[in-house]
């Protein structure tokens, strides 16, 4: 599990769908899709249910997002302290 993973995470829960969180990241959707399927293997388990109104998160998901918001607010923070 690496960052680019997590950012993946976030982005999902926030936009909704691969499009918008590929969009958000700058990144194309094909890229979303191989980050989430290597992070679900990593885990075990599936984080996100598709829907036809797009991605939702699964109780997995939100047991592992609280830390991915974490290392996000700590490396914002890095970044702050070094700007």
């Amino acid at each position: 599990m690496n960052w680019d993973d997590l950012k993946v995470l976030l982005a999902l829960s926030r936009e909704g769908s691969t499009r918008k969180a590929a969009a958000k990241l700058g990144v194309s959707n094909t890229t979303v899709m191989r980050r989430l399927e290597s992070l679900e293997e990593q885990v075990g388990g599936r984080l996100f249910d598709r829907t036809p109104d797009g991605f939702r998160a699964t109780s997995l998901a939100d047991q592992l997002l609280p830390t991915a918001r974490e290392v996000e607010e700590m490396l914002a923070e890095a970044e702050r302290q070094v700007s």
